[in-house]
């Protein structure tokens, strides 16, 4: 990779104040920066990684310590396995999908919330009409 390249990775970043180098740049759909270089798309913490001279050996991946996605600080990302990407990511963990309330241990999403969408479902307009469905179907075959 070319040096310009490299450093067209730190023009574009936005330092916030939890030390976090968060990309300005082109993000794809899951959140992760991306940059393109010799005509490839590439993890833009991928690339800050590779320019401070440091090396991502094959099958690892890059964990961000800080868990924002578009953070591009090398202190805040470290190599490690598949398995330890996922096994610290659920770890970091501390709210619900949501955004709103701790998880509980063992809930993928707090109680709070689950109830929240079972109402929202049965307010839904389609299931009234599944249940309005049914309960014709339920009077035709007892008639």
């Amino acid at each position: 990779m070319r040096k310009n390249n490299f450093m067209s990775v730190f023009a574009k970043i936005m330092r916030l104040k939890s030390g976090c180098w968060v990309w300005l740049g082109n993000t794809a759909p899951n959140g992760y920066g991306l940059i393109r270089i010799n005509g490839e798309y590439m993890g833009a913490h991928r690339v800050a990684w590779l320019a401070m001279g440091n090396e991502i050996p094959e099958g690892k991946q890059i964990d961000h310590i800080c868990c924002r996605k578009n953070c591009v600080n090398p202190q805040h990302l470290q190599v490690v396995t598949g398995s330890e990407n996922q096994r610290l990511g659920y770890e970091r963990q501390s709210l619900c999908r949501r955004g709103l309330h701790l998880k509980k241990i063992g809930y993928s999403i707090c109680p709070l919330c689950r109830e929240q969408n079972r109402r929202r479902l049965r307010s839904s307009p389609a299931t009234k009409r599944y249940q309005m469905m049914w309960q014709r179907k339920r009077r035709s075959s007892v008639e």
